[in-house]
């Protein structure tokens, strides 16, 4: 599924019997981490952000997931994917129109809007640390620290066009020591008008700039919305399509696009 470009790969696990399936499956004997790397990233992948698996919990939740990026990072969160897990599982058929997902960086909350468009209720912006410099190559740059649901350093920048010389200086600041021990995504943005922006993100498990992330429209317009005190409802223009973020509330609410791509059979072959 793709939401926004973000492409991800997803299996559900929620059944006894879909358990049992995957049990015999050969993939099933692999180290998870390493099975994304492989359906994501190599030669013999799918050029995929991520691998989702969609699992019972115990909890007051509807279900939770066990997400790994491309690089086989586990991934605290992703709002890009929480749309897309969420229509796929209420296309199902046993979820209904709204439902939270159990996460590691908490419940989330998500609503499907119509047959293309989800609204998934984001974790609180924590961590906000404004107007930090680093100094990359003798260059001294200025950024914001945002934690939503993932950290982010948030560069504002009149231009997003990506090149490999903006690829890499994203890489160096996304490792910085000032970020470290887990590092952070690097989100470039440009605002365009009171409530809008253009905005593109550097995603660390990914280690390149993606088409969209939702954590990074989310940390992006914040900075945006604080800074300009505009409407509490920002559109964040990102390279795979339109986000929406709005602040209204206690916790930012962001809407978009989640549609399919395609069913993926996989043969016990490819694993050799």
């Amino acid at each position: 599924m793709s939401g926004a470009g973000n492409v991800f790969l997803m299996t559900d696990l929620r059944s006894p019997e879909s358990q049992k399936l995957w049990s015999q499956f050969p993939a099933s004997t692999m180290d998870r981490s390493q099975l994304s790397g492989l359906l994501c990233q190599s030669p013999l992948g799918f050029n995929a952000d991520g691998l989702l698996f969609v699992e019972p919990c115990e909890g007051s939740e509807d279900f939770q997931w066990d997400f790994y990026n491309a690089d086989g990072s586990q991934a605290e969160m992703c709002g890009n994917a929480a749309r897309c897990v969420a229509r796929f599982v209420h296309d199902l058929g046993d979820v209904g129109p709204s439902m939270n997902i159990r996460t590691i960086a908490g419940p989330v909350g998500a609503r499907i809007i119509d047959d293309s468009e989800v609204e998934v209720q984001m974790p609180p912006i924590s961590g906000t640390k404004w107007d930090q410099y680093v100094t990359i190559d003798d260059l001294k740059t200025h950024y914001h620290f945002v934690n939503s649901g993932v950290p982010h350093a948030v560069v504002g920048n009149d231009n997003v066009i990506l090149t490999e010389e903006v690829r890499f200086f994203a890489s160096r600041l996304r490792n910085h020591e000032d970020l470290q021990p887990d590092g952070a995504n690097v989100t470039f943005f440009k605002p365009v008008a009171a409530g809008e922006i253009q905005a593109v993100t550097y995603e660390r498990g990914v280690e390149n700039f993606t088409q969209a992330c939702g954590t990074g429209a989310v940390a992006a317009a914040w900075c945006h919305h604080q800074r300009q005190q505009g409407p509490a409802t920002v559109k964040v223009g990102m390279p795979g399509g339109l986000l929406t973020v709005n602040f209204s509330g206690d916790r930012p609410l962001l809407a978009g696009p989640a549609v399919y791509l395609g069913e993926i059979k996989i043969h016990s072959e490819f694993f050799g």
